[in-house]
């Protein structure tokens, strides 16, 4: 009789120790899960942020190729210019060397007559 009282105490004492331990574990999986979800959730925007920056980056490379072809245009246009008035000023001193020599010939040729 006193071995079965204690087999049946500690019986009791295992299933207190087994329902106490499933209760531990439930709680465990549910924090667990909760705290999966949240991970999820806070991993979800990371990706949503990261893609709206590559989007937000990719536009801004866009507008920055653009500007850069407009400003490359617009200092070749200038150095263009600048090329053109050089030139078109040395034509100009070129074309009057010659004139002048011609009037000075002409001046030349007069006075001997």
């Amino acid at each position: 009789m006193g071995e079965k009282f204690v087999l049946c105490s500690q019986h009791e004492i295992l299933e207190n120790q087994i329902k106490i331990t499933r209760a531990e574990k439930q709680e465990f999986e549910y924090e667990s899960s909760i705290n999966l979800r949240q991970l999820d959730k806070q991993s979800r925007e990371g990706q949503r942020a990261r893609q709206e920056l590559e989007l937000e980056i990719r536009g801004l490379e866009q507008v920055l190729g653009k500007q850069k072809e407009d400003h490359y245009h617009n200092t070749m246009y200038l150095m263009k210019d600048e090329r053109g008035e050089a030139e078109v000023a040395r034509r100009h001193e070129f074309e009057r060397d010659i004139d002048i020599s011609m009037i000075d010939k002409k001046r030349a040729e007069i006075t001997q007559l």
